[in-house]
């Protein structure tokens, strides 16, 4: 009887998920819309990469890749790019562990391997061109050759660009957050150890014969507090030091500034993108560099 009950209200369970509002799939909107990016960009490498594999076949005399790209330089880009998949591994577990100075650390060392990659790319592709080799023309006797090696190479290195830009956004997301989570766990605080929280009531102790003000804003860095005056004007306020403010009334304290889950998955779903970088651009050096 309690397994058919447990059965029944599985059931009705997994019913209101598919009524609306929730994924079946047990993913919040934005991982499922990453991967469904995700899935149609690579219809669109698979694509690329097909059409390389039949131009190749088509033509008897392919240039031999050994003698013509710099494999070694190759190669140290591929290394680059997936110690840089690593530290982005990293990044996201520290997340999930809400340790955000790691997560900082670790989206450094991820976006500045992108960039030497990147870097790495220009250089090739400038000896390429230095080389004599455009879209419709090739030294090396083919021009399927010069143009595959452009548009397949110079779309990955676009989603390199790409994810660059993204991993610096989230950066300073992180950043942001991090700034807020701290100022929240160690608020200021008055002389009497009351804390300093925007709309409390406070004595201006530089001002003493004033009235009560109302905190504005609060800036834990610098240890500042800017206080509405009262007999200015509604907009006008000004700065004193948390040393010169009395808590007269403490305003409710404020609740948590960062949402966990939503930071968590911002890191892990631009993760994702530069894991599936990382993944294309291992497709991309055997197909065009090795085979």
């Amino acid at each position: 009887m309690a397994e058919a009950v447990s059965s029944v209200e599985a059931g009705t369970e997994t019913s209101r998920e598919w009524r609306g509002g929730v994924s079946p799939f047990g993913l919040s909107w934005g991982k499922l819309m990453m991967w469904i990016f995700l899935l149609s960009d690579a219809f669109t490498f698979g694509g690329l990469l097909t059409a390389y594999a039949i131009a190749r076949s088509s033509v008897a005399n392919w240039p031999p890749q050994l003698e013509i790209f710099g494999i070694g330089l190759v190669t140290t880009m591929t290394f680059i790019l997936i110690c840089s998949s690593a530290t982005m591994a990293v990044a996201v577990q520290a997340a999930k562990a809400s340790d955000h100075r790691r997560v900082e650390r670790f989206l450094i060392y991820t976006i500045v391997g992108g960039i030497i990659f990147l870097g790495f790319q220009a250089y090739e592709w400038s000896h390429f061109i230095h080389e004599g080799a455009t879209l419709s023309t090739n030294p090396w006797g083919v021009p399927a050759f010069s143009a595959s090696f452009f548009v397949v190479t110079g779309f990955h290195g676009s989603h390199v660009t790409s994810g660059v830009i993204y991993l610096g956004y989230v950066l300073l997301r992180v950043r942001q957050e991090r700034m807020a989570m701290e100022a929240w766990r160690n608020p200021l605080r008055d002389r009497n150890g009351r804390r300093i929280d925007v709309g409390a009531r406070v004595k201006l102790l530089s001002k003493p014969q004033a009235p009560e003000s109302t905190v504005e804003t609060v800036n834990v860095r610098n240890d500042q507090v800017v206080a509405l005056v009262p007999g200015k004007a509604t907009n006008d306020a000004e700065t004193f030091p948390a040393s010169a403010i009395k808590v007269v009334e403490e305003a409710p304290e404020p609740p948590m500034p960062v949402d966990h889950f939503t930071r968590s998955e911002r890191v892990e779903n631009v993760g994702l993108y530069w894991h599936f970088v990382d993944l294309v651009w291992v497709f991309v050096f055997t197909l065009m560099y090795l085979i």
